[in-house]
């Protein structure tokens, strides 16, 4: 029925949009545009009047004529001031200066007095001054003086996004900087859920394949930003929720530059809530941020000949800034120690000699059988535990690696861990850096033709902090590396014509490469190592992992690159016929995502102590070290990874527009567009991935049992195609807008929309990485010496190779004894429809008011879900002992496919329940199905004030209601935040049962902005005759808030999950997670402020909610609690206020401190609180005298004081 509707609506905007006499149009949304009726003063229309637009900026002119019905119209305009002429036989000259805004059509309708042309009549209008009466469109313009001026923290300007009343932050809100692109991302606007917003700078898509924003740029490098909702305009696609639109800096006529610096420092500012409550003091921290820009006229022109040369003649502007970012923090892993050998351990002495009271564990000699303790021969005397003159050997790779640790700095004493020294956690100081550097160039060639370039890089980096200080240690560096690129043409073929065409690229390349990157595992112990043929077949050239137990772990593989990058082609024409300002356009975009995988590949080796152990099965307290084991060079397990070389997931995307902009009268606009998307679905460079899974095919998995269904689909095999989902038909999608003046200041708006979302590219590659494992058993015979010490494992690892990755070579058998996770083949396009209508209305003092309401619904939307779940008709009358019973295992088969099985295949017996799994080669079979869905509506208010140079003000209020089933990744808010982030299914086989409060369901939202400009000083209210001294002291003050008031999210209850194997032995028993029940009668719900209510460290034992209103859900059932409730977590209330004093020098220069406090008066923002009921599994009883229930941490920035300086002309 939906998509019956769907057609109709389309199939309507479609003939209306052909049937208005459409010739071809575009303009890019990074543009503005100016239009207007230019009449009489009886109201009659003036034909062939000449209009002549020049911007301020670089006093560049247009001209146009107005037609039969007194239209004139100009699009592809830059944000920025323009002069409006209009000049007509026997009319005096009109002159409109006009501010126009990113993605928006200032009106501009002139009345012409009579008289001569050499009399001129001057007016001023603003885009933003009247109500919108040229689209529905909502959203916030945060222009130059907002951004410069408002505080922000990590000077990011998509962050001023909280303020608009249509957007619910989710994510972190002490990661704002310019490498902070996810959390930033981590936005829900009008309802729709996260990662389906899309970024625009300079008319180029910016956001990845998944919805996350590329690059954040510079504050001194945009112009304006503006976050639209409800874009009812068919240039916005692959975008379901909202869209961020950037314009980079441009150059002007004259040179301007900026100098720019902030610092904070520990001492100013505030501690933490629980640190205050612990006494802990507050950590060290110290931040620097700087920015240098300069732009201007390039006299290229001047260059004699230069006219000569038609591609290069012209005027020239630029604008180029460079941003850097360093801050300094202590680093601590743990509140705990860390272990590491003693120098003694270290040459095979575990006498704990020159340490009285440390008891060390009996070291027993393997090679001994009953065992016999180790007695070694130490300055000539027999000395138990000391392995030197023991008869055994010690491995050199392995005294290498026991001394790559760094030495103990705490006396030991008898209450810590046996065998290993101790190491108190030493003070790292985390010292992350970014640089960032943009360019624009902008070329006018004629009075026809102009162009710009951009170009931003970012590189950032940010280490994880050492624990060891020592180079083989397992961390590493977080790098990235952004580029990315913009080229724009705007070609004016005619007055009413314009041509646009831009390409951009992006790229985003992160990293986390290991501090012991470089290793060489051949040659790097000592001058010794590994087989040279064992090592030519690593992937990570690091330090091996390193992992003996009750010790520090040594060593880790590199992460590998992962690499997002699109190139972007945009082309169209605007076309103005009649009342008609037709648009249409061609956009396409190539997504792709290179990934590499490394994990593993350095070598990983365990110790546990079991070589040297009393009885050859594991170290105790009492017998047994790792260290031991360690210099032995016999490790209990290994395991090496080999991955495929890489993978290169792709994604074209293209979209075919047309819109039409109908001034039908002077009251009423229309806005009617469709919009015709063609995205394939993913595919992958190589075939290495996999397309599905087969859910009918027969497996060809040997049993003697009923015949086994199921196997994954490979690319290009089978007869499968090489593309996922879907995803072949074109997407048709309507737009529609109504704007009806009542009058010049009452508007009533309302709009339609349906938008596709972004479909994140995802790499499901199995058997594209093999591992390698060795283990020993327990050891209940004697060991040969000839495998310890030099001969040990150690010495030569895998010696009888490594097992290569099996592509897709085994077909159906691929990944069988284990987990299969996929993309459900069937997944269809998730959409969004929104729809909206409001009253605007401009007060007295020139404030604009609004009214509305928004609404919107999803589906399709991604969603995990266990397909090989038990049967809820099996868990009738079920119990530990029938599910769990073992039973022997019809499939078993020690190899697959020449390869050595793993998981229920390995397993001559298996649980019972395997057995009645729909697939029961696999423990679980997990796709990403178009199962999730939404519903939300809001009531919106606006009250805004951007006129005059002295006050701005912004206030809005939402109330909303956001229900949703959508529990997967792509929808749950970042954990840090106080939303409540939600996981499931409960129940893989009722998914509407997750149907709840959306996570980011925040009730009601208040936000306020003040911008005011003191009356005090030379040409202000207040002693405005005062000498320049006077007004160095009391003139140029300026005081600036933001103030956020909302409701936390719906909390989320879950318990310790019975249904999981780990508590009964059985497999496949409900979803990811088991809700409790609730008690009749007994509401969740307390009273009082939050931090009355905030656990043991406040007030002994003080819940947040009532937790007897939970109770246990048995084993084998589904609790009855909803996936989130009607009771929220604690809400958020933030002021940042900034206090800016300006010190102009002459008429050009301005020097300016500022000062700004984040989270001003230091209010917290405490995370949700404990919300999983504890049970003991043996008794299905909750533990008594737990944290469920408490709030036991603080999610935001405790108050920070910054000062700065901006010096500008």
């Amino acid at each position: 029925m939906l998509d019956r509707r769907m057609s109709i609506i389309s199939g309507v905007a479609v003939a209306y949009v052909l049937g208005s006499g459409l010739l071809s149009s575009h303009a890019q949304t990074n543009y503005g545009s100016v239009r207007g009726v230019v009449k009489d003063s009886q109201g009659a229309s003036i034909t062939n009047a000449k209009v002549t637009l020049t911007s301020e900026r670089t006093h560049t002119t247009r001209d146009v004529s107005t037609n039969g019905g007194g239209i004139y119209f100009f699009g592809s305009l830059d944000p920025g001031r323009y002069t409006v002429r209009v000049v007509s036989d026997g009319f005096k000259t009109s002159e409109t200066n006009v501010a126009v805004a990113i993605g928006a059509t200032a009106s501009v309708d002139v009345s012409l007095v009579a008289g001569g042309s050499d009399q001129s009549v001057t007016v001023t209008a603003t885009s933003e001054e009247v109500p919108n009466r040229t689209n529905a469109t909502n959203g916030q313009l945060f222009d130059e003086r907002k951004l410069q001026d408002l505080p922000n923290l990590g000077r990011n300007p998509f962050i001023m996004d909280k303020l608009d009343n249509n957007v619910v932050p989710t994510g972190n809100p002490q990661q704002a900087r310019a490498e902070d692109q996810n959390m930033t991302s981590s936005v829900s606007i009008a309802g729709a859920p996260i990662g389906t917003n899309g970024y625009v700078v300079d008319g180029i898509p910016t956001s990845t394949s998944a919805g996350i924003v590329t690059f954040i740029p510079s504050l001194e490098a945009v112009t304006e930003v503006k976050v639209q909702a409800n874009t009812y305009d068919a240039e916005a696609g692959r975008v379901g929720g909202g869209l961020y639109n950037a314009t980079l800096k441009s150059g002007s006529g004259r040179l301007h530059g900026v100098l720019y610096g902030e610092t904070r420092q520990t001492g100013w500012s505030a501690n933490s809530f629980y640190s205050n409550l612990t006494g802990a003091p507050r950590p060290g921290q110290a931040t620097y941020l700087y920015t240098g820009a300069l732009g201007g006229p390039l006299p290229i022109d001047k260059i004699p000949g230069i006219e000569r040369v038609p591609l290069i003649r012209g005027k020239y502007f630029f604008w180029v800034s460079e941003d850097g970012y360093r801050q300094q923090q202590p680093y601590a892993a743990s509140s705990t120690a860390v272990f590491v050998p003693s120098a003694a351990e270290r040459v095979g002495d575990f006498t704990a000699e020159g340490n009285p009271g440390r008891i060390e564990p009996i070291l027993y000699d393997p090679t001994t059988y009953p065992r016999k303790q180790i007695v070694g021969l130490k300055n000539g005397v027999s000395t138990p535990n000391y392995i030197p003159g023991s008869g055994l050997t010690l491995n050199a790779i392995g005294q290498y690696i026991a001394n790559a640790y760094p030495p103990p700095n705490v006396t030991l004493n008898t209450s810590q861990a046996y065998g290993t020294g101790n190491r108190a956690l030493p003070y790292d100081s985390l010292k992350t850096r970014s640089d960032m550097y943009s360019g624009k160039l902008d070329h006018q060639f004629n009075d026809r033709w102009n162009a710009a370039a951009s170009y931003v890089h970012l590189a950032t980096q940010e280490p994880s902090g050492s624990v060891l200080h020592v180079a083989a240690q397992g961390t590493g560096v977080l790098t990235r590396y952004i580029d990315a690129t913009a080229v724009n043409n705007t070609i004016v073929l005619s007055p009413t014509t314009l041509l646009n065409v831009a390409y951009g690229f992006n790229r985003y390349y992160s990293t986390s490469p290991q501090y012991s990157s470089g290793f060489n595992q051949a040659n790097g112990f000592g001058g010794i190592g590994f087989p040279a043929g064992f090592v030519s077949q690593l992937q990570s050239e690091s330090f091996p992992t390193i992992s003996p137990s009750g010790a520090a772990t040594l060593g880790g593989a590199n992460s590998g690159p992962t690499i997002n990058y699109s190139r972007n082609f945009v082309v169209g024409l605007t076309k103005t016929v009649g009342k008609h300002n037709l648009k249409a356009g061609y956009v396409y975009r190539a997504l792709r995502l290179y990934t590499q995988s490394f994990s593993g590949g350095n070598g990983s080796y365990i110790f546990n102590g079991q070589y040297t152990s009393a009885n050859g099965a594991s170290a105790t307290t009492a017998a047994g070290s790792s260290i031991a084991d360690l210099l032995l060079g016999a490790p209990s397990a290994a395991s090496i990874t080999i991955n495929a070389p890489n993978t290169l997931q792709r994604a074209n995307y293209n979209a075919i527009y047309v819109q039409d902009d109908l001034r039908a009268t002077n009251d009423l606009t229309l806005n009617v567009g469709v919009r015709f998307e063609f995205e394939p679905g993913q595919d992958e460079a190589h075939n290495r991935n996999i397309v599905g899974f087969d859910r009918s095919v027969n497996n060809p998995l040997p049993t003697t049992g009923s015949p086994l269904r199921g196997g994954v689909m490979f690319a290009g095999q089978n007869g499968y195609t090489t593309r996922c989902c879907s995803y072949g038909a074109v997407k048709v999608s309507p737009r529609f807008g109504v704007a009806y003046s009542f009058d010049r200041r009452t508007v009533i708006r309302g709009g339609f929309g349906l938008f596709y979302s972004p479909v994140a590219l995802t790499n499901y590659s199995p058997g594209y990485s093999q591992t390698t494992t060795y283990s020993t058993t327990n050891l209940t015979g004697a060991v040969a010496a000839s495998s310890l010490g030099s001969g040990g494992y150690l010495s030569n690892p895998f010696p009888s190779g490594l097992l290569q990755p099996t592509g897709n070579s085994l077909g159906y058998l691929t990944g069988v004894g284990g987990a299969i996770t996929a993309i459900d083949s069937a997944r269809r396009y998730p959409f969004v429809q929104q729809y909206s209508v409001d009253l605007q209305r401009e007060l007295p003092a020139r404030v604009l008011f609004k009214i509305g309401y928004v609404g919107a619904r999803a589906r399709n939307f991604p969603n995990t879900v266990n397909i090989n779940q038990l049967p809820n008709s099996a868990l009738a009358g079920a119990n530990g002992t029938s599910l769990a019973t073992s039973v022997t295992n019809p499939f078993y088969a020690s190899s697959v496919g020449g390869y050595p099985s793993t998981g229920v295949v390995a397993q001559k017996t298996v649980p019972r329940a395997q057995l009645l799994l729909p697939f029961p080669q696999f423990t679980s079979v997990t796709l990403s199905e178009s199962n999730g869905y939404s519903r939300y509506n809001s009531l919106a208010i606006k009250a805004e004030r951007n006129v005059g140079k002295n006050l701005v003000l912004l206030a809005t209020y939402t109330w909303s209601s956001n229900w949703d089933s959508i529990y997967s990744s792509i929808s749950a808010p970042a954990t840090s935040n106080n939303l409540n982030a939600t996981s499931g299914p409960q129940d893989n086989t009722n998914t509407d049962a997750e149907y709840a409060r959306a996570s980011d369901n925040v009730p009601n939202r208040f936000t306020f902005v003040v911008q005011y400009n003191l009356p005090f000083g030379r040409g202000r209210t207040f002693l405005g005759n005062a000498n320049r001294w006077v007004d160095a002291v009391i003139g140029g003050w300026q005081i600036n808030d933001e103030t956020i008031l909302q409701d936390g999210g719906p909390l989320t209850i879950t318990q310790t999950n019975l249904n999981s194997a780990s508590q009964f032995g059985t497999t496949g028993v409900g979803g990811s997670v088991q809700r409790p029940n609730l008690v009749p009668g007994i509401p969740i719900a307390k009273s009082g402020r939050p931090q009355r209510r905030l656990g043991p460290q406040q007030n002994g034992t003080e819940t947040y909610f009532n937790t007897a209103a939970f109770t246990v859900a048995p084993a084998y059932t589904y609790g009855n609690a909803p996936r989130t409730l009607p009771v929220y977590g604690p809400g958020y209330s933030n002021s940042d206020i900034s206090l800016n004093k300006s010190f102009p020098f002459g008429e050009r220069v301005n020097v300016q401190f500022r000062a700004e406090a984040l989270n001003a008066f230091n209010t917290p923002e405490f995370a949700a609180p404990v919300a999983v009921l504890p049970v003991n599994t043996a008794t299905q009883t909750v533990i008594s005298g737990s944290t469920f229930g408490q709030i036991t941490s603080q999610i935001n920035y405790s108050r920070i004081i910054q000062l700065g300086g901006r010096l500008s002309f």
